[in-house]
């Protein structure tokens, strides 16, 4: 079954759905959507919850056991699945079928999968899970639609903003909502009473060293590796979060790894480009790391993200900076680099 974010609560209150699919490629999107059905099954008393973060080496026999087993601190325990890939593999498909087939009455799941392409969808495993759940895909936000989602998410922080601000800070962020997000919280900071204008938004570029991470990753986009360690450095002197910067670098990896899979199977580079959402200032930069990375490499570089996500959250030994300089060096393109990762 098919349904929106607002039609969860009714969902989820009259038992009609306890299984969910969470599909999109746009960070903040999917983690607001996640969170909201946490709180709705939380309130409905899913409040035990195990997260399973799915990468090359992991046992899905371990979310069959946990299924299986009873929760001795909740009646009722939430199973979250957050799948960096399109596609779980032959074992991680039987798992899944099993996991949604078997689960009783008092265990909810929710599995986090990119967009979902034509080929996953008539895939075998996903039919007959989607068969036993509702299906919410998280559509990103459209150039033509940016300015209303930022005037409607400003709103909803309690602030006012000129036409002129709102057109601005579209301009600025290309697309990049959870750059839009950050922004907002910091005008929330900084502007008292007072109607934002373009002024605000224009010198928050000296002021904001968010607004560094944008030139940042076209630099990294460019493969101009020098320029981009140095960039790197100075975020890291001005306390930037190395999360932010990962999360930057995973959303244009998910693109260009779409891109990338279309060009492979026959859909030619500005098709691919065009279907994808880049917008027209970005489409040169876009291409040429669509030709200059391979498939296998863009995964790998994927799969970091996910280690320094599980890092910077204490759930992995490692150093995130390491880990970002390790995806620079790779999107420069160098074979020797791709080994490392």
């Amino acid at each position: 079954m098919k349904a929106y974010l607002n039609q969860l609560p009714s969902l989820v209150s009259q038992k009609k759905a306890r299984l969910f699919i969470l599909s999109g490629d746009e960070p903040l999107l999917i983690q607001e959507a996640s969170q909201l059905l946490r709180n709705i099954l939380g309130n409905e008393g899913f409040s035990g919850r195990e997260l399973f973060m799915i990468d090359g080496s992991f046992d899905w026999e371990s979310i069959l056991f946990e299924n299986n087993s009873f929760s001795l601190f909740a009646e009722k325990k939430l199973i979250e699945i957050r799948m960096s890939s399109k596609t779980p593999g032959d074992k991680g498909a039987k798992a899944l079928q099993e996991l949604f087939k078997n689960s009783d009455e008092d265990t909810a799941v929710i599995l986090i999968v990119p967009k979902l392409e034509a080929r996953v969808l008539k895939a075998k495993w996903f039919k007959d899970i989607e068969t036993l759940s509702t299906l919410v895909q998280i559509w990103p936000v459209s150039e033509k639609d940016l300015p209303k989602w930022i005037a409607d998410r400003i709103k909803r922080a309690g602030l006012d903003a000129t036409t002129e601000a709102i057109a601005e800070l579209s301009k600025r962020i290309e697309g990049n909502l959870l750059a839009a997000s950050q922004e907002i919280e910091r005008l929330k900071l900084t502007v008292d009473n007072r109607q934002i204008t373009s002024d605000d938004i224009k010198a928050s570029v000296s002021d904001n060293s968010r607004f560094d991470i944008f030139r940042l990753v076209d630099t990294v986009m460019k493969g101009d590796v020098s320029r981009s360690f140095r960039i790197l450095e100075a975020l890291r002197a001005d306390g930037v979060e190395p999360l932010f910067i990962c999360n930057m670098l995973s959303r244009e990896l998910k693109v260009l790894e779409s891109i990338k899979f279309d060009t492979n199977h026959g859909k030619s580079l500005s098709k691919a480009v065009r279907d994808a959402g880049v917008w027209e200032t970005r489409k040169n930069l876009v291409s040429n790391a669509v030709d200059r990375l391979e498939l296998n490499s863009i995964g790998k570089m994927l799969l970091v993200t996910g280690d320094i996500d599980r890092v910077v959250k204490g759930e992995q030994i490692g150093d995130p900076w390491t880990s970002i300089q390790d995806i620079v060096l790779a999107f420069s393109g160098a074979k020797t680099c791709l080994t490392s990762l």
